[in-house]
């Protein structure tokens, strides 16, 4: 079997890959299904004077060069499109149109006709689907979908993407019942692969807690900080939880980098989520979410609250083995990533209500819930878990154990190598 990866294209895809979910994801899945019969392939966007065509651990990175849109006059098309196409449609925006992005997306479906690939996995960009068919009209395409779009998105648009896909794979099965439900006449395409982990990875030379060192308890959040990530709920909460517990502290973990309004905000019809395009300023929505969250933090509390900034993917591990509790706020999530981090560092959660992580948290078991957008709720579950050492150690342990039997990459392969063999 010969299988070609199609990458976001902005994703920079450097092997060994530890920058970006989706390239992590691929890179871990070919190192699991490496000792079956499979040629692979990465396409992705070529950046700086990285070579055209590079080989690592079996695998062939072929990147396309794309025009540069850092000319001013030579971008001012694009910009002008954006602009009028973004908000008269809300549904049918720019970013999901095969204009967007189509010299990157042309040329790799143009180097896949000499490749003889059997199938070609693409991630996220439902408008990469037709492309691709057109050029390469025998290949089996698999659209691999690690948000909503499928369900947010014009219908008319999306429909013919997933009839010319032989096989659509959501990260949860949140995902997939909401395809399911808006097209059930494409159910049957339909599987759920999970996101994965190295629950051995995080064993090795885990350091002791900065609790058990006597020090103050320590509150966990990993990922973007942006406002469908619901970081201001957790700061609000966390102010509430100072009064009662002041021994405590919150690494904030990620960078300042909000989803673009159109991504998230705008295509949603969940109020809650709708109701962040108030972190979002100006005509451009361009958006300070970070002058936000710190504008929040009493002075009394600034000392308490670390904003530690993106971290490399191999680094973040530490901050996991530090932590007391992970904590997931957000208003929406198809998975919830660092949920499973955590889970495999041995370490208790917290999530809200809301998309894929209800199938990751064992409400009492692997952590608790919250309910979303609710500081209140938020802050009674931290405060149980700070509490309680007992129910902690217990928690950290089921979650392990749950992330060795639902979430390692060994599975997450076998699951994905399942899905090939279907379609």
């Amino acid at each position: 079997m010969r299988v070609a990866f199609v990458s976001q294209p902005f994703d920079n895809i450097i092997p060994p890959v530890e920058v970006g979910s989706i390239g992590i994801w691929t890179y871990q899945v070919m190192l699991a299904l490496a000792d079956r019969e499979i040629d692979f392939i990465v396409y992705s966007k070529r950046f700086a004077d990285q070579p055209l065509v590079e080989h690592y651990a079996g695998v062939e990175y072929r990147r396309v060069e794309v025009p540069s849109l850092l000319d001013e006059t030579a971008a001012r098309p694009f910009k002008l499109a954006e602009k009028l196409l973004r908000y008269p449609f809300p549904k049918k925006p720019f970013f999901s149109r095969v204009a967007n992005n189509f010299a990157y997306i042309w040329k790799v479906a143009s180097d896949l006709r000499s490749q003889n690939v059997d199938i070609v996995h693409v991630h996220n960009f439902t408008q990469f689907v037709p492309v691709i068919r057109r050029l390469n009209p025998l290949v089996k395409i698999v659209l691999h979908m690690q948000c909503e779009w499928l369900s947010q998105l014009d219908r008319k648009m999306i429909e013919p993407r997933i009839q010319q896909a032989d096989c659509v794979i959501g990260c949860s099965n949140h995902v997939i019942d909401l395809v399911s439900q808006r097209f059930p006449e494409y159910a049957d395409r339909c599987q759920v692969v999970f996101n994965g982990v190295d629950p051995k990875y995080f064993s090795k030379n885990a350091p002791v807690s900065a609790s058990q060192q006597d020090g103050p308890k320590r509150l966990l959040f990993v990922g973007r900080v942006s406002p469908e990530k619901g970081i201001h709920v957790l700061i609000d909460a966390f102010n509430l939880v100072v009064e009662e517990y002041p021994n405590v502290e919150l690494d904030i973990v990620g960078p300042p980098a909000s989803a673009p309004y159109e991504y998230i905000v705008m295509i949603s019809d969940d109020p809650l989520v709708r109701d962040l395009s108030r972190f979002y300023h100006g005509y451009l929505m361009k958006e300070n979410y970070l002058k936000d969250l710190q504008a929040r933090i009493p002075d009394k509390n600034k000392g308490k609250i670390n904003f530690v900034g993106g971290v490399d993917h191999s680094k973040v591990v530490n901050y996991f083995q530090q932590a007391d509790v992970l904590i997931n706020p957000s208003l929406s999530e198809a998975f919830g990533m660092s949920l499973v981090e955590a889970m495999g560092n041995r370490k208790p959660v917290i999530a809200t209500r809301v998309g894929g992580m209800k199938e990751i948290v064992l409400e009492g078991k692997t952590g608790l819930f919250a309910e979303p957008n609710d500081e209140k709720s938020l802050a009674q579950a931290i405060l149980k878990l700070l509490r309680d050492d007992d129910l902690c150690k217990a928690m950290g342990e089921a979650g392990y154990q749950r992330v060795i039997k639902h979430f390692s990459w060994d599975r997450i392969a076998e699951a994905l190598w399942e899905s090939y063999l279907t379609i």
